[in-house]
């Protein structure tokens, strides 16, 4: 497994593509300044395959330009995906599509602030 650290925008835009060639399933973790969205920031966003696993530091790179993974990503898995969820909206990222379907996952409807 590959393991890199994305602290500038160049390493993100090196380390995008392998997340981006998603085969089975996306695993999301955040770390926050806080726990409210509208008042608190991202720190950290880990995404992760099977194969490789991508850390953003969320100050020096910018969160949306994980948009084009959130836009296709077939399966997210993670502990508290909708307080992260929450987050990564607030930052600027589209609602994944396949919780869109509020009948499919009824605790993970897109938020209304």
């Amino acid at each position: 497994m590959r393991f890199e650290v994305a602290r500038a925008r160049d390493w993100f835009e090196r380390g995008l593509p392998l997340i981006a060639k998603l085969d089975s399933a996306l695993a999301l973790d955040i770390e926050t300044s806080g726990l409210d969205p509208l008042t608190d920031s991202l720190r950290t966003i880990q995404v992760a395959t099977p194969r490789y696993t991508l850390v953003v530091d969320a100050h020096t790179c910018p969160p949306q330009m994980l948009t084009p993974v959130f836009t296709t990503v077939p399966r997210l898995i993670g502990h508290n995906l909708k307080f992260d969820l929450k987050f990564l909206v607030a930052a600027g990222l589209p609602w994944p599509q396949l919780f869109r379907f509020a009948g499919l996952f009824p605790a993970l409807k897109q938020p209304r602030y």
